[in-house]
């Protein structure tokens, strides 16, 4: 009896050590944030949990695992948190050109062109960030290249500053914008009595109000590709600050019907 006791046990006392867990880290500088902001050298992290943490010989002796990462002395820390981000917005740029610090106007063609070829079909090519001030000369462009380029499929490219568009011919067709047009705050400019497709101020409006409603799909697309690039860089919770009640709606009913339930937690401000 006691010889199957001590069996019984040695098994147990096996069972312990040999925890079989997801991953395992050892040899790193975690950054544990607790009380006392203690430092570690290892951590077991199983079903996307970290359930022990200590130094190395106590953890690769009581766990065992087919991922074991050697960190060789980085530093890992608790995930960021940003309190003041605008996190759908970022979500909407990654679906739209860049084209902050563009130097020419050719260069910002070159980014469109970029940008259509990885997001073929008809719908819109949306973009924001060029400024005339960085061109040579300085002078405004006029939608001569993007005409040339997308005949039949609607592109509008926004300022830096947003007060101020270059929409190519087709988008302008669409939103029924013709020469000579004028309206109270916005201009329509026009070189030799033809549109140049310079919207200015109010009359980016006129393009804006045709472009199809944003839908459950964009928002799940724009969240989940801002949520990758979060998580890529340690960026695990975020208050999104200046949300509106129909963006709100949106991402809450996401997350409850969990289309979104490996989202970083929002916080609305």
């Amino acid at each position: 009896m006691r010889h199957l006791l001590a069996i019984a046990i040695l098994f147990l006392f096996s069972s312990c050590i040999n925890q079989r867990v997801d991953l395992i880290v050892h040899h790193a500088k975690i950054f544990t944030v607790n009380n006392e902001f203690s430092v570690a050298e290892a951590m077991a992290i199983q079903d996307g949990k970290i359930v022990a943490i200590g130094n190395n010989d106590d953890i690769l002796k009581e766990y065992k695992s087919d991922s074991v990462v050697n960190a060789n002395g980085a530093s890992v820390y608790p995930g960021f948190i940003d309190a003041h981000a605008h996190f759908l917005g970022y979500g909407q740029s990654l679906y739209t050109v860049d084209l902050m610090f563009v130097p020419t106007w050719e260069e910002a063609i070159a980014r469109v062109k970029d940008f259509a070829a990885k997001h073929p079909g008809t719908g819109w090519i949306k973009g924001r960030g060029w400024d005339q001030n960085r061109f040579p000369g300085k002078q405004f462009p006029t939608n001569a290249l993007l005409n040339e380029l997308f005949p039949d499929r609607p592109v509008i490219l926004e300022r830096v500053d947003g007060h101020a568009s270059i929409a190519n011919d087709f988008a302008l067709k669409l939103a029924g914008v013709k020469p000579g047009q004028t309206m109270e705050g916005g201009q329509f400019l026009t070189l030799d009595g033809k549109l140049t497709g310079l919207l200015v101020d109010n009359a980016v409006g006129v393009v804006d109000k045709i472009m199809p409603p944003v839908t459950k799909e964009d928002y799940k697309n724009w969240l989940l590709s801002a949520q990758q690039n979060c998580f890529a860089t340690g960026l695990t919770t975020i208050t999104d600050c200046g949300l509106s009640p129909a963006d709100i709606d949106q991402v809450d009913a996401l997350q409850k019907s969990n289309d979104l339930m490996d989202m970083l937690p929002i916080v609305y401000q």
